[in-house]
């Protein structure tokens, strides 16, 4: 079987997939999908927690991840709901953000689930 990539057409003026047409069937999202189920799921863009929804994994990467690694400390720290089966706790919890006051009262913790350690302060000259 031939893996399916993307080429241009100058004929038709867009990308068309080639490769085996069997290929070609199944969905890209299934095929992501199926990428990270074999991954695992743990991941520093889920808070490195299993059972995270990816429409939750969002709110990793834009308030946690991505501004840590900009700025050097996230802007909220997100507690999510974990998928954990039908009767557990964790999958019924609401969503819970922290926004803290101060750089320094954000924890250890918040940094480590994201696969970051806290920055150290810089000292002031003088």
């Amino acid at each position: 079987m031939t893996a399916t990539t993307l080429v241009w057409s100058d004929e038709i003026a867009k990308r068309v997939r080639t490769g085996d047409w069997a290929d070609q069937t199944v969905p890209t999202i299934t095929k992501i999908e199926d990428a990270l189920r074999e991954a695992g799921d743990d991941f520093d863009w889920a808070w490195n927690e299993e059972g995270v929804c990816y429409y939750c994994a969002h709110c990793c990467l834009a308030l946690e991840k991505l501004p840590a690694e900009r700025w050097g400390h996230p802007v909220r720290v997100v507690d999510p709901p974990l998928w954990r089966g039908e009767d557990d706790p964790l999958t019924r919890k609401k969503c819970q953000w922290t926004v803290y006051k101060s750089l320094d009262a954000i924890p250890e913790t918040a940094y480590q689930r994201i696969g970051m350690t806290r920055p150290i302060a810089e000292q002031n000259p003088g």
